[in-house]
């Protein structure tokens, strides 16, 4: 059992788990864990698990980060209830009139599990293909033949739902196309993109072409945003990441952005709220904003502190990478810092040496669905599986023993798919569970509850 050390709330509740853990294995003699030996089948035992509290006050910008990947997006831009999201649709009966339709984004909707890590711009390309695929199918031909080939695309694919065969893939693909543009038209309406740049600026440090600009380069481009900026909230946000990325603004530049915001009371004291989680909203420097020398002149480069700059990103626009990213890289190689992440009790001696393929468990058929509750996203734990695109059928399988990490205040979706990348790419299982997961509007509004 591990928990962040700096958190008072990790460390209280790391030693309450621990007593709880020692009264229930004492209570119940024939229960057994990997690691204790009392494995039924000694072919299947494992190293032991890590239980890895975190607590959401010590990254407070990942959650409030626009991020383009399409579970990310569609929780950011779009009205989700759980795992419920309802859009117009056309009437099967007549196309020119739309109604609502629900649609359940979970594990049993197989095209959402394979593409909800995906930047968006990669699911609309990979759905539309997919589309034009069956469009272009013998069938489709076949349908032209009988109905006129002069049929349009929007006109084949409704013929194409009434084929038995095709009724489910086509109304899925159509689902999901109609998702991703529903959240590009926001992404295009509310210049998501210039705002994404001096957002990621901020967070890493980094401009796209990977130079350094001066900290009053970028304020000018957050005021210039906060102004073009119609949604208060957004200008909000805004606010909250420049703030918590530069470790709290000097007061002529909080100043500057307050005036471009025209934030209401309740927004500023949302605003002053970040101190009550230990984070400074001025800037304790005596060095002012304007210098041209020094580190304080320019943006507080936050790439060799965290880890916050993903190499693999493909995008520009997705160039920050959360931290969690970085503690369980460490973590599953065991390489994360025992001073600044200790152990309740002292670690045993597999998790200081490298793990071996004898204690591999083959990844099973829906391993992700059984850890989940109904309501999928929305719960509390996440066993996250990998992506569908990659087949479990290869004999590939999860080394070691199991990560399991529990995110105090929130866990946010980027940080999920940050869990499924290392469990895919490092072949280790991870469990993520939270008090709640977290979009940007719900992290907003604890701020405002925090507040009061």
């Amino acid at each position: 059992i591990r928990y962040r050390q700096s958190s008072g709330i990790c460390s209280s509740l790391a030693s309450v788990f621990k007593l709880k853990m020692d009264e229930f294995v004492s209570s119940n003699p024939t229960w057994w864990y990997h690691g204790s030996g009392k494995s039924p089948n000694r072919n299947a035992e494992r190293e032991r698990s890590t239980f890895l509290l975190l607590d959401r006050s010590s990254d407070c910008l990942t959650p409030l980060m626009h991020d383009f990947t399409y579970q990310a997006m569609v929780h950011d831009l779009l009205s989700v209830d759980g795992d419920k999201l309802t859009y117009k649709a056309e009437k099967a009966d007549n196309p020119s009139e739309k109604e609502d339709k629900d649609v359940l984004l979970n594990e049993k909707d197989k095209l959402w599990v394979e593409m909800r890590g995906n930047h968006i711009a990669q699911v609309i390309e990979v759905v539309s293909a997919r589309i034009n695929e069956v469009v272009n199918s013998n069938t489709s031909s076949a349908v032209r033949k009988n109905s006129g080939s002069n049929m349009s695309l929007s006109q084949l694919a409704s013929a194409l739902k009434e084929l038995p065969e095709y009724r489910e893939v086509m109304s899925k693909l159509s689902q999901h196309l109609h998702i991703a543009h529903e959240c590009m038209d926001k992404f295009s309406r509310g210049g998501l993109l210039d705002l994404s740049d001096v957002e990621q600026t901020l967070a890493t440090g980094k401009d796209e072409d990977g130079r350094s600009p001066k900290l009053t380069e970028t304020i000018s481009r957050c005021e210039s945003a906060l102004i073009r900026l119609s949604d208060p909230k957004e200008r909000l946000r805004l606010i909250l990441i420049a703030t918590i990325s530069q470790n709290g603004l000097s007061s002529a530049d909080r100043d500057r952005l307050l005036r471009a915001a025209q934030l209401n009371r309740d927004d500023l004291l949302a605003l002053d709220s970040l101190s009550k989680l230990g984070i400074s909203t001025i800037s304790n420097t005596a060095v002012t904003a304007s210098s041209t020398a020094g580190f304080f002149g320019s943006l507080k480069n936050r790439v060799s502190s965290s880890g916050s700059f993903d190499d693999d990103s493909e995008y520009a626009s997705s160039r920050y990478s959360p931290p969690l990213k970085t503690i369980l890289t460490e973590l599953v190689s065991n390489q994360l810092s025992i001073q600044e992440y200790p152990s309740v009790i002292p670690m045993p001696m597999s998790a200081t040496s490298s793990t071996s393929a004898g204690s591999a468990r083959r990844r099973g058929k829906g391993a992700e669905g059984s850890a989940r509750k109904k309501g999928g996203a929305t719960d509390k734990w996440s066993k996250l599986g990998n992506s569908a695109t990659k087949s479990t059928s290869n004999g590939s399988h999860y080394v070691g023993g199991r990560s399991i990490v529990f995110m105090v205040g929130g866990l946010s979706y980027s940080e999920l798919r940050v869990c499924r990348d290392i469990m895919e790419k490092e072949s280790r299982e991870i469990i993520a569970g939270s008090t709640k997961f977290v979009s940007p509007v719900d992290f907003v509004d604890d701020l405002y509850t925090l507040s009061n």
